[in-house]
């Protein structure tokens, strides 16, 4: 039953008075305890605002039972603030009990006589049943719950996991004899992180919540360590965008869910962290896991292809519980830039569209859509950039100039990017302005110089490895990306092998891993592009998994 549904139900039930003993039951984490807090504040109902509550964690006898149910009581008449240990309330009552049986002089007494007067006609909720001592048999507890109702006419509400009695025979004997109504909660996943969500809360509840219901965790505890374990991630990164929380939060919550063990036969935590590294791969060849296959979905689902750095430092970090801030910042940043990339070429592929293909729209929207579109030039390619001039320039020039200036004034084209425009001139508009710039990026010279593409190929002109290093090291991850797409067969091939002999050097800070380790970066930005590329496949099919051969 649904914890909405069962809320109802038990609010109704004790209200009715007619069922003496009421059972709670649920796995651990379903939100037992929650719902009867819940029905506490909901309920109108005097008894069950002023219930007597007593969990059986640890409890050996049925005179320590009574001992809790007495504390409970001193902790009502204290205004629900019992800052003294048990013993010295106790200590308290002994003084005003012996006001009234002066024959009272050993306090493991007072349970005996204080009981049947503090009981009568209340609601008793006895949780954690489960968790009860060894020595406490259940047979006694039952005969305790006999008594209260036949002599006090007390109600009782039984909290517990059935499936981790010890006595489960007994306890099925008592279910059949003793009690009136059962409930077993069952929470579906949406209902248990709604729950969770109310008491952790977090700025990402809503996507927290999409990411759960494919994850189908209904286990409310699991889900607020989950939840605590993201706040912490991302704690004092500033509010992470749409695109960035969809990148992001997907593995974050991965990684997390396997920590707390919230996955069942899921992947373990390093699995995930090191999920398609080189060292991965040649580790699992070797291995028979019947899980992986799903394993391997799982992952991917989640936007993870690669594990990287912020995978690692998350790993290591929910371990540890010592974030190191400024990695996982690095992360939030560059994830943030390439979530607003992927948002910029999103918009930019709809306008396109939409100015092409679609007859009811109107001028007005697209100088509108057009305007939005001049705020993301910061995140658009040169292709894309010569794309949306062409067809500004058909809708307002006064668009098209503001646009061209915004994107000048924040992209430094790569060399291979200034010579295909270039070359490109003879054959597709470039605006003047974008032309002039580009050639002005270039230097005359750079001809006769080594390229970015040649670094990568390894071509022998270069004079010294450090040369060859200082371009590498100075080349962003979108400039690996642009020479990937733009290689011709033969130079592809070269790159193909090269990386095959890379990938096998370890994992250490050497110009040769710090080369593949931007080369697997640029590929992950590729592979995640839509729709999938050929080049993406192609490089998938010569690099995962290493071939030997």
């Amino acid at each position: 039953m649904s914890n909405e549904k069962s809320l109802d139900a038990l609010i109704n039930w004790i209200d009715a008075n007619e069922a003496s003993v009421i059972a709670l039951s649920g796995e651990w984490g379903a939100g037992k305890t929650h719902l009867w807090e819940r029905c506490q504040k909901k309920s109108k109902n005097i008894k069950v605002k002023n219930a007597l509550y007593a969990s059986l964690f640890g409890v050996r006898t049925i005179n320590n039972l009574k001992i809790k149910i007495l504390s409970s009581w001193l902790d009502q008449k204290n205004g629900g603030k019992l800052n003294q240990t048990v013993s010295d309330s106790l200590s308290t009552a002994a003084k005003f009990l012996k006001g009234l049986h002066r024959s009272v002089e050993a306090i493991d007494e007072i349970p005996l006589i204080a009981i049947p007067s503090l009981i009568k006609d209340k609601l008793i909720v006895i949780d954690d049943i489960e968790r009860k001592h060894k020595s406490l048999e259940v047979d006694e507890l039952l005969g305790f719950v006999n008594e209260c109702i036949s002599k006090y006419s007390v109600q009782f509400l039984l909290i517990l996991n059935d499936e981790k009695l010890s006595d489960k025979a007994v306890w099925d004997k008592f279910r059949e004899k003793i009690i009136d109504r059962e409930i077993a909660i069952k929470p579906t996943a949406d209902e248990a992180c709604q729950i969770a969500l109310k008491i952790k809360a977090s700025s990402y509840s809503k996507e927290i919540i999409t990411i759960n219901h494919e994850f189908n965790i209904a286990n409310i505890r699991s889900l607020v360590k989950i939840i605590s374990s993201i706040n912490e991630i991302f704690k004092d990164q500033g509010p992470l965008e749409i695109a960035a929380q969809e990148q992001l939060l997907p593995p974050a919550f991965l990684l997390s869910a396997a920590y707390h063990g919230a996955i069942n036969n899921g992947p373990p935590l390093d699995y995930i962290s090191s999920f398609n590294s080189t060292e991965a791969r040649a580790r699992t060849q070797n291995e028979d896991n019947k899980f992986e296959e799903k394993w391997i979905e799982l992952i991917t689902k989640n936007k993870i292809y690669r594990a990287d750095s912020f995978e690692n430092e998350i790993a290591t970090s929910l371990k540890t519980h010592i974030f190191n801030r400024s990695i996982i910042k690095e992360a939030v940043d560059k994830n943030q830039r390439r979530a607003r990339k992927n948002m910029a070429m999103e918009s930019s592929d709809a306008f396109l569209e939409n100015f092409e293909w679609d007859p009811q729209n109107s001028q007005k929207k697209l100088l509108q859509d057009a305007k939005e579109l001049t705020k993301q030039a910061a995140f658009l390619d040169l292709s894309t950039a010569l794309n949306l001039c062409d067809v500004f320039s058909k809708i307002d020039n006064n668009i098209t100039e503001e646009f061209i200036n915004d994107w000048i004034k924040t992209h430094t084209p790569p060399d291979f990017n200034v010579y295909s425009a270039i070359n490109a001139y003879a054959s597709r508009k470039i605006p003047k302005k974008i032309f002039a710039y580009l050639e002005e990026s270039s230097p005359r010279q750079i001809s006769t110089q080594p390229t970015l593409k040649d670094a990568i190929l390894n071509h022998p002109e270069f004079k010294d490895d450090k040369e060859r290093q200082d371009i590498l090291g100075k080349a962003e991850i979108e400039d690996y990306v642009n020479v990937i797409k733009n290689l011709s067969k033969e130079d592809f091939k070269r790159i193909i092998k090269r990386q095959k002999i890379l990938q096998r050097f370890e994992r250490d800070h050497s110009p040769e891993y710090r080369e593949t380790e931007k080369f697997n970066e640029a590929y992950l930005l590729i592979s995640r592009e839509i729709p999938r590329t050929r080049i993406a496949e192609l490089i998938d099919l010569h690099l995962i998994p290493i071939d030997d051969n």
